[in-house]
């Protein structure tokens, strides 16, 4: 069918604002490539004609090669990549392992030992010990995994033995206060010893105290008996020389029993303060 549309209606109209692309089988190319096209119109004028280049063949690494077929043997060079010793790899123990944990189960990129044992702190590792990574042989990849192995456990030892001083320090610091502490105690009782001692010195003075003012007591109350008598003799040598006194108030009798009443009361603040 002949195109029929008119002079102002060009195919990159049609493309742009159509949205159809009605521009004849020659000509698709010359937008579909425009970009592509400027980088080769100078080594190939037919760009999207040319024929497409062959892919260059990847030669297979000596370790992949199979072995000649000599019955059941096998070459010293058809190592395994994973541990280095000479089988295949279908039959290696460490196949479908962890390479971090060596455990089964899971990948090395969901290890939970990730955190201690990343490549990236092994490269880091080896980078401060100035070891190269080595990248010729299998067996060399295993020696160097073993060496980053051995580089985390020492780590891991290092760090476990400075947890360990501090732990020590902090021992030691809680022993030593602890000792402070026991030294104080003991001071504190032989001052609670002496303070002791001092209330029993008190309690025997107070002892004597008592022991002194019973005697005291108990001759005040001698004194008072030959007063008495005294005064009673007088009173009958007085009545007999005179009658009339008989009928006058006993003022010494009073006088007496007043000076026994000031007595006890002089005794009674005493008893009140040591025996009440």
């Amino acid at each position: 069918m002949q195109n029929t549309y008119g002079l102002f209606f060009t195919p990159k109209f049609f493309i742009t604002h159509a949205g159809v692309d009605v521009t004849p089988w020659h000509n698709q190319f010359k937008y579909k490539y425009a970009s592509i096209r400027r980088k080769h119109e100078s080594k190939d004028d037919n760009f999207p004609f040319r024929e497409r280049a062959q892919p260059r063949r990847r030669s297979r690494s000596p370790a992949r090669t199979p072995p000649p077929k000599r019955g059941n043997e096998q070459r010293r060079d058809d190592k395994c990549w994973l541990c280095g010793k000479i089988h295949k790899m279908a039959d290696c123990p460490d196949f479908g392992k962890c390479l971090n944990c060596h455990m089964a189960g899971h990948t090395t990129a969901q290890c939970p030992q990730k955190s201690t044992h990343t490549a990236t702190r092994i490269m880091r590792g080896m980078e401060r010990l100035t070891i190269e990574r080595p990248m010729n042989t299998t067996a060399d990849a295993h020696g160097y995994k073993a060496l980053c192995i051995a580089i985390n456990e020492k780590a891991a030892v290092t760090e476990q033995l400075a947890v360990a001083n501090r732990t020590m320090a902090e021992l030691h610091a809680a022993n030593t206060k602890l000792q402070h502490g026991i030294e104080k105690l003991q001071r504190d009782m032989e001052k609670l010893q002496c303070d002791m001692e001092k209330l029993q010195r008190d309690k025997d003075k107070l002892q004597r105290d008592k022991e002194e003012a019973i005697k005291q007591k108990t001759v005040l109350k001698q004194q008072r008996d030959v007063l008495r008598e005294q005064t009673k003799r007088l009173k009958e040598t007085r009545s007999r020389s005179n009658p009339e006194l008989k009928q006058q108030p006993n003022v010494l009798a009073e006088q007496v029993k007043q000076e026994e009443t000031s007595e006890e009361e002089e005794l009674r603040p005493w008893r009140t303060q040591y025996f009440w």
